[in-house]
């Protein structure tokens, strides 16, 4: 697997090792949904212990999507520096939740989350429209398409950081599900304003010193 720490300051971290890794993780989560079903028709004990369990069998001596896995592609969302290689692990982690048990999907929401974060952060102009807030349980994060994306906040950092980006990108188009009350959205649009308002301040800063420095010259 070309994902993790290491590999976002590599040249694994080009869209074709980056792609090849993310067909990888949807085979290996296909093998987590086979093994799944295969123990329910097997098994008439309770459910929620064969999902705790779905993630570390080996059918047919191949080993499924591990937790570890999942955390190298976090790791490599949080680290890399390309941002078109953010948008290939979204469509992965977001296409591979039918097929994995509660525990794995749970640690597979902050590799939506962080991609969707990084790819704001670095302006990655593909993304154009956002939807923000929903329950786990109803999760939508639009799988076949990188252009419009759902984003999920867990808590109040998320909501300030997600409102600190937006305010660094004029392009994206904002949209408050239900799940967001007023109180939240505020949050993120508070957050996005102080944030373009540092970016202007700066902006002007530095065309001020640009033009002193000009006048020093002459």
């Amino acid at each position: 697997l070309a994902l993790g720490k290491s590999s976002s300051s590599s040249r694994n971290d080009n869209g074709e090792v980056v792609e090849r890794s993310c067909n990888l993780f949807r085979f290996l989560a296909r093998l987590c949904r086979h093994r799944f079903d295969r123990l329910l028709d097997d098994d008439d004990d309770d459910e929620s212990r064969i999902t705790e369990d779905v993630d570390v069998m080996q059918p047919n001596g191949l080993r499924c999507l591990q937790a570890s896995h999942l955390l190298l592609a976090w790791e490599f969302c949080t680290n890399t520096t390309n941002v078109s290689a953010l948008a290939p692990v979204y469509l992965m982690a977001s296409s591979i939740l039918p097929f994995l048990s509660d525990h794995l999907k749970e640690l597979t929401f902050p590799i939506i989350n962080t991609a969707i974060i990084r790819r704001i952060e670095l302006d990655d102009h593909t993304l154009l429209e956002l939807h923000i807030g929903s329950s786990s349980s109803k999760f939508i994060p639009y799988p076949d398409n990188r252009e419009v994306c759902a984003y999920d906040p867990i808590n109040d950092t998320d909501l300030v950081r997600l409102g600190y980006n937006i305010g660094k990108n004029t392009h994206l188009q904002l949209h408050f599900n239900d799940a967001i009350d007023s109180e939240e959205r505020n949050v993120v649009l508070a957050s996005a304003l102080v944030s373009h308002l540092i970016g202007v301040c700066d902006m002007l800063f530095r065309g001020a010193r640009c033009r002193g420095e000009s006048e020093e010259r002459f």
